[in-house]
């Protein structure tokens, strides 16, 4: 090779260096400054849980009040007519779900998931209509396999659970009807285990996806339903064994913290319940996690009475505090709200100089709008955290769980 040409090869490779420290730094800076950006080593998985808010296909499902998203010449469309609430039914007739709109939803929940990193190995939907659009959205995110319920509820929404399988195995799943015991129609609880690929061989992670009756029904509900969850949870834990069996319960709860009764406070993680859970954004407070300031305090804004509610939630078993084996990583909880996702909100009952007058809630979809900068997110932010398969080489002694932060 001639001088020239080893002064060209000398200057790429320094142009080389230059564009590779560019990425590296714009990569580490984007995650540096985003609290929300969660990666993932060989024996840690990511899970997320996000209410999408009406993911649904625009071709009707027999038996299924989907009227408000099917296309505006649909046949089926003067079935709005017969809604009794005037804003559902002026919404129903205005809507035109077209495959168009279809596509900037998924874009929009695509993005949401994005602003926490790579994608989840594992990922919980609620308000998701059926297998086909559950499948447009695996396809969209990058999924390799899903399952999807298929409940009484009267619109037609369900639950569904997307993953891929590098670092876990697929065993078994079920639908756990709630309907019979509550006499009175709600969604599935969808159930999966999957068995760790590194760590113990005996391990196995019991997902339970769950979307509660909503906030409107009586608490009464709710409990019942917990209780549904919890004999389940019982079963399955006689079943594997309470050592081997790690329980993983998420979704849209749609739970206050000061309803009563409380279907978390009186069932799920009641300490007088062999199978107690624990509220993980609870727990990850209790332990000081240094995130806990940098994310909103819940996950679901409701205006009426401006204040923050924890709808949306992980409640994991006992021996996944216990960082002696397969393990939460506590400080890894994120309520996922980046400003992107968000929209000033003004107070309803502020007027003073010395308070705020506003705050970011999350940017609720807009079924109507044609570009992604008009279509919103959801109502919901998602929450997400790690599952670590191996010890902790340094354990930390939890503290205990009532102790004030």
């Amino acid at each position: 090779m001639d001088v020239h040409g080893q002064r060209r090869q000398g200057v790429l490779g320094r142009i080389t260096l230059a564009v590779l420290a560019l990425l590296i730094g714009a990569s580490a800076g984007a995650a540096g400054n985003n609290p929300f950006y969660l990666t993932t080593d060989r024996d840690e998985i990511k899970i997320m849980s996000y209410n999408v808010l009406n993911l649904f296909d625009n071709v009707h499902d027999e038996g299924k009040s989907d009227w408000t998203f099917l296309p505006i010449n649909h046949p089926l469309k003067k079935e709005c007519a017969k809604m009794r609430n005037p804003w559902y039914r002026e919404a129903c007739e205005k809507v035109d779900w077209t495959p168009e709109r279809i596509q900037i939803k998924l874009g929009q929940i695509k993005n949401a998931i994005s602003y926490q990193g790579p994608l989840p190995d594992i990922l919980a939907v609620q308000e998701i209509e059926n297998a086909n659009i559950t499948g447009m959205l695996a396809k969209e995110l990058g999924y390799k396999h899903f399952l999807v319920t298929d409940s009484p509820d009267g619109r037609g929404i369900d639950v569904a659970l997307l993953y891929n399988d590098d670092k876990i195995e697929y065993i078994e799943h079920e639908e756990i009807d709630a309907t019979a015991a509550l006499n009175y129609p709600v969604r599935n609880i969808l159930l999966v285990h999957f068995r760790p690929r590194t760590g113990r061989i005996l391990d196995v992670i019991g997902v339970y996806v769950n979307h509660w009756p909503a906030q409107m029904i009586s608490p009464i509900k709710r409990v019942e339903t917990a209780r549904v969850l919890a004999r389940a949870i019982d079963q399955q834990t006689t079943k594997v064994g309470k050592d081997n069996y790690k329980v993983i319960a998420l979704g849209d709860f749609n739970l206050t913290q000061v309803e009563t009764p409380n279907a978390f406070h009186h069932v799920i993680t009641n300490p007088y319940w062999a199978n107690a859970m624990i509220d993980i954004q609870d727990y990850s407070e209790v332990r000081r996690s240094p995130y806990r300031y940098q994310m909103p305090p819940g996950s679901y804004w409701i205006s009426g009475i401006d204040s923050w509610r924890r709808l949306d939630r992980f409640a994991v078993s006992q021996n996944l505090v216990d960082e002696s084996g397969m393990h939460v990583i506590y400080d890894s909880f994120r309520i996922v709200g980046p400003p992107e996702m968000t929209k000033p909100k003004a107070f309803s009952n502020r007027s003073s100089d010395f308070y705020a007058t506003s705050i970011q809630v999350p940017d609720r979809a807009n079924p109507m709008a044609d570009s992604p900068k008009d279509a919103g997110y959801s109502d919901h932010f998602p929450i997400v955290m790690k599952v670590k398969f191996t010890a902790n080489p340094n354990p930390k002694k939890p503290k205990e769980l009532d102790e004030t932060n």
